[in-house]
């Protein structure tokens, strides 16, 4: 087998192979490397083949650091079969030694692969070291919830409780009208975002970065933007992307002065039914924003609450990897990451609050 580089490859071709993959999130998609490639981060599409056939697939992103060296990722990936030992291990070796001749102190991966109970290494190969964290600041989390789509529209809303169920109603009755929205309507989006990010302390980014993300996504994978409207005022908004048969959950918001219409899970409910329709089985609610068991003590627990209330599948990730090719930088930098991205993190929440 050999691993084929480019920093450009067919969308079509590359999409072909990784979107219908178990291990295959949209992080992984041509459209996001096109997004992230907006975003300031060089692009390489790694493919593993086998007598010309991809086996195996790995979306990374770099960007050097003043005076510590290139970092590189696999955001949700790499794409190939976590019950194939061989496979992963041949793959790793590839992607290590294509990292340190391009200069690279490391690559992260977080695999979109579930942990199986109970848990096995999965990364068990040369140079790849797991990080024991559940929780990392610049990928993805570990502990995520998915939604079992199967079924009628009814029998998705019979796995919900029946508070949540309740709840959905009430926003119908309280005459919250649902739509699918347009690039036009992004500034609505965001005033609805920072509202919510200043209230709950969750940082935002500029909204040329949302009007990006709608715009390049979906070229590749599917992002909508959805509304709740009630006396044509913007009172609920949500963001999610589908990506061969999964959507996902990107962004949500309410306005807080409107708390009272009881829309929030309708929003929600809205964008579900939208994955259902297009053909998708599963919905990524993504994090569950506790640790794991979760705990009421939890920052996150009333998001933990309301995702729960869907009748999701509380479901662990296999965790972070770290491929290192220069150990020194490599150390250094993950003190930076524990102590550093949480400090700067919470500062940057504060000065927007």
């Amino acid at each position: 087998m050999n691993l084929d580089v480019s920093t450009e490859v067919d969308r079509q071709s590359w999409d072909d192979f990784v979107e219908m993959h178990p291990a295959a999130n949209f992080m992984q998609s041509h459209a996001w490397g096109e997004f992230q490639r907006r975003m300031g981060w060089d692009v390489h599409h790694c493919v593993l083949r086998d007598a010309s056939q991809p086996t195996a697939a790995a979306l990374l992103l770099s960007r050097s650091i003043p005076g510590l060296g290139r970092v590189f990722q696999a955001p949700r990936g790499p794409v190939a079969d976590y019950e194939d030992p061989e496979l992963v291990g041949t793959l790793m070796e590839e992607l290590r030694a294509f990292v340190r001749e391009e200069g690279g102190v490391f690559l992260r991966c977080d695999p979109y692969w579930s942990e199986p109970r109970p848990p096995v290494a999965r990364f068990d190969v040369p140079g790849a070291e797991p990080i024991p964290r559940d929780w990392s600041d610049w990928n993805g989390p570990r502990f995520v919830f998915w939604l079992d789509l199967s079924g009628s529209e009814e029998e998705v809303m019979m796995r919900m409780t029946s508070r949540c169920r309740n709840d959905v109603r009430r926003g119908y009755r309280n005459e919250v009208e649902f739509s699918e929205g347009t690039p036009d309507d992004v500034d609505e989006f965001y005033r609805l975002m920072v509202l919510t990010g200043q209230l709950k302390g969750i940082a935002f980014r500029k909204v040329e970065y949302y009007r990006t993300l709608l715009d390049v996504v979906s070229q590749g994978a599917e992002a909508r933007l959805f509304f709740g409207r009630h006396e044509d005022t913007v009172v609920t908004t949500g963001m999610s992307v589908k990506y061969g048969n999964r959507a996902w959950l990107l962004y949500a918001a309410t306005d807080p002065a409107h708390y009272k219409l009881r829309a929030t899970r309708t929003q929600q409910w809205e964008m579900i039914r939208w994955a259902h329709a297009h053909g998708c089985h599963r919905y990524d609610f993504r994090g569950t924003a506790t640790g794991d068991p979760p705990s009421k003590d939890d920052p996150g627990y009333g998001v933990y609450e309301f995702k729960k209330s869907f009748g999701p599948e509380f479901t662990r990730l296999i965790g972070y990897y770290d491929v290192i090719s220069r150990a020194r930088r490599h150390r250094l930098l993950r003190i930076i990451e524990d102590r550093g991205l949480p400090i700067a993190y919470k500062l940057k929440t504060w000065i927007q609050r």
